[in-house]
């Protein structure tokens, strides 16, 4: 069995393997009874990128970072370093660095939270120029800490984006908007939404991929203790 991760093999009756990573060092494996552990190794041989990907992705979302002047973050697809600064007037300020008062170094994660919703007012008027652009009006736009989903759109014309979209690249977030936009339509996933889609950003398919590949980084990670 590889030795960069530990391995907890569960057997029960099922159809296939299932992967999963359930702590930073250690690998779920839920396999049939009758797979033995030769064919399992093979697996994980076989499927070794895929695994790597998936604890990049936990260690991303669960794994706490410690804030420091060089630190980096994530912004509109630019990694923006932070710089900490002692008798600052303010929380925070942002120039060619994000610029945050020392004092305030242990609740990092919180001064970012109030550094990307002050900052998230870029996502609203862009959502406000497509919808014009391409005559598609919401009835509201409302902006949330939102993991579950990057936007929705309900049936009353209501679309809401997640607030970490300020951390992907400005094209990454437009595709969002575009696919919620599109809603407005047709609410639904059917050929013609998808054609609207692809008739309003001919790429869409390229930024959708890099949102399913980078999403795990675009999270606001707790400070060590």
């Amino acid at each position: 069995m590889p030795d960069t991760y530990k391995i907890k093999l569960i057997q029960r009756p099922r159809k296939t393997i299932l992967l999963k990573v359930i702590s930073a060092d250690t690998l779920e494996v839920v396999a049939p009874p009758h797979v033995d552990q030769k064919q399992i190794q093979e697996i994980l041989i076989r499927k070794q990128v895929k695994i790597e990907t998936m604890f990049a992705s936990y260690r991303a979302k669960h794994g706490r970072i410690r804030y420091t002047t060089g630190t980096t973050v994530p912004y509109l697809g630019t990694a923006l370093e932070l710089t900490f600064v002692a008798d600052s007037p303010y929380v925070w300020k942002l120039s060619d660095t994000l610029i945050i008062n020392q004092v305030y170094q242990p609740k990092t994660h919180l001064v970012l939270r109030d550094f990307y919703k002050t900052r998230a007012v870029i996502l609203h008027k862009r959502c406000l120029e497509l919808a014009h652009q391409h005559h598609l009006i919401p009835n509201r736009i409302s902006l949330r800490f939102v993991t579950s989903r990057w936007g929705s759109c309900s049936k009353a014309g209501n679309i809401s984006l997640s607030i970490y979209l300020m951390m992907a690249p400005p094209e990454v977030a437009d595709a969002v908007i575009i696919h919620e936009l599109a809603h407005l339509k047709h609410q639904n996933h059917s050929a013609a939404y998808w054609n609207l889609v692809a008739e309003l950003m001919p790429d869409y398919q390229i930024h959708h991929a890099w949102l399913k590949r980078n999403s795990h980084l675009l999270r606001i990670r707790q400070p060590e203790e």
